[in-house]
């Protein structure tokens, strides 16, 4: 999102909030392009029974830390700027994730979104999430508006699919 967003005229709170934004908006997309992944992720996270090998699962686990260390990172940066209240950011970043998880699972529940702007629950979600967390509406409004003009369904199917080209390139080695 970083290379389609003009960020020239955009001030540096909602820069900040863009990549909360773009994880939840992809994650949102996830079951249009990766409903298999999506039940993957789902039946491991809520089940002891193992369904990955152990290789699959470290591999799973490894591609998880580093999208939650990613969140971690910005979430940090945008409560040392004050934009959030301070909390453990690592603890957020995992209940974030967990956040847009759960809402994929009422997708369809169309009368939910009557009132909303976001193009998914998980947009609800993250938009719910960050503004309790103390993010100023017009600035999630801004970086929403950069991020849902930016990424378009084309350009949602190209980083599925360069995703999906990274996890087997990687399942190779």
């Amino acid at each position: 999102c970083y290379a389609s967003c003009n960020l020239s005229n955009v001030d540096k709170n909602a820069q900040m909030m863009i990549p909360m934004v773009v994880i939840a908006h992809i994650y949102g997309h996830l079951p249009l392009f990766r409903s298999g992944q999506l039940n993957l992720i789902s039946q491991t996270m809520a089940t002891e029974q193992q369904i990955l090998n152990n290789e699959q699962n470290k591999r799973t686990m490894e591609a998880a830390g580093r999208i939650l260390g990613f969140l971690a990172h910005h979430i940090e940066q945008a409560s040392n700027a004050s934009l959030f209240a301070k909390a453990d950011y690592q603890h957020r970043a995992v209940m974030f994730w967990a956040m847009l998880h759960g809402s994929l699972m009422i997708n369809n529940i169309r009368w939910l979104r009557v009132n909303s702007t976001a193009k998914t629950p998980c947009g609800d979600i993250a938009r719910n999430a960050l503004a309790g967390w103390g993010a100023d509406p017009d600035t999630l409004d801004k970086a929403e508006k950069l991020v849902f003009e930016a990424l378009t369904k084309e350009e949602m199917k190209r980083i599925f699919e360069e995703a999906q080209q990274v996890v087997v390139d990687h399942s190779m080695k």
